[in-house]
């Protein structure tokens, strides 16, 4: 009798753990399966407007960046010669950052003619640098758009320049907005290094914390200035990227650079160089390089904010680099 009872005990646990196990094995696959891609994330929206115009909108943008209390230093940025020029760049600023990043080298495309738009990223350049977590994809994409839109008005010839986070989405620019002629990416975070979050971590970080089902998180503070990355913010960043073309033929660029440094721990390297040359590989005609800054220069992630002390050293050297190759001249070290 005791047999027979102990044998149903065992029976029923078995039965437990294997409807746990079950229940285990299908929230795994709904999370490597969770659909990541959507028509929003991969639509462009062309657009343009005249220089009257862009000076009203971003006015007007400045103008909400104060009333919800940005940081000035963080207010969306322009640079311009009171007139519509020639050649206009976009520059996007990566995850934490803000505009501020930029002070440099806006200076030295503006000194080249350029007239320059910055604009900050949604929920960035707050004195709780912690609200940059509140961030979505289809917000990111929405200021990408945006942000393309109004630089059509301020030149002829529409480039963007992309570090980090913001080096992403001005691939995403470069591959939906027909509008975009050049593209220098520095230091693009398509994804983090193996040692930040292993590849097989990556489906729980953006399901988990891109659609937040679970609450945000923060990483040690890991940069120059102390900032953490929000795990909410590095996830909708990520799925930005899975939105990115497998065949991004029919592009409009007449050139395409890429700048990192051999010693940037902070993202994958291999994607990196990847991804922008499956851009060149599918527009052949467009000049393409691929530029590994020193690692005994010792830059690491952010290879163009002056608050980089080892970026403010070589300033001269490096913007001058950045500009040759963003004008599509092999850049020489």
């Amino acid at each position: 009798m005791k047999k027979e009872k102990s044998n149903k005990t065992l029976r029923f646990i078995m039965i437990v753990i294997g409807i746990i196990l079950t229940l285990v094995l299908l929230i795994v696959a709904a999370i490597y399966f969770w659909p990541l891609k959507s028509k929003h994330l991969q639509t462009g929206a062309p657009a343009s407007v005249n220089y009257t115009q862009a000076i009203k909108q971003h006015a007007a943008i400045i103008q909400e960046e104060k009333d919800a209390s940005v940081l000035d230093d963080c207010t969306s940025k322009l640079y311009t010669h009171n007139k519509r020029t020639d050649k206009t760049v976009v520059m996007l600023h990566g995850v934490t950052a803000c505009p501020k990043q930029y002070e440099g080298l806006a200076a030295t495309f503006f000194e080249a003619g350029y007239n320059v738009y910055v604009p900050r990223a949604p929920h960035h350049g707050f004195s709780d640098n912690k609200r940059h977590g509140e961030v979505r994809a289809s917000e990111l994409v929405d200021y990408v758009n945006q942000s393309v839109t109004l630089a059509t008005g301020l030149g002829d010839e529409v480039g963007v320049v992309g570090l980090s986070g913001g080096g992403m989405l001005a691939t995403w620019a470069a591959e939906y907005r027909p509008e975009i002629t050049r593209a220098l990416i520095l230091s693009p975070f398509y994804e983090p290094a193996a040692a930040q979050a292993p590849k097989w971590q990556l489906p729980f970080l953006n399901v988990l914390y891109g659609f937040h089902i679970l609450p945000d998180q923060f990483t040690v503070p890991a940069t120059a200035d102390g900032a953490a990355f929000s795990y909410s913010a590095l996830a909708n960043y990520n799925i930005v990227t899975k939105n990115l073309k497998s065949n991004p033929d029919n592009v409009s660029l007449k050139s395409l650079a890429v700048m990192m440094s051999e010693d940037d721990d902070q993202i994958d390297l291999d994607l990196a160089r990847s991804i922008p040359k499956t851009i060149a590989d599918a527009n052949q005609s467009m000049f393409f390089s691929t530029t590994d800054l020193p690692a005994d220069w010792k830059l690491g992630h952010d290879i163009a904010s002056l608050d980089n002390k080892n970026v403010a050293a070589r300033s001269d050297q490096l913007f001058d680099l950045y500009l040759t190759a963003y004008e599509g001249k092999q850049p020489q070290l």
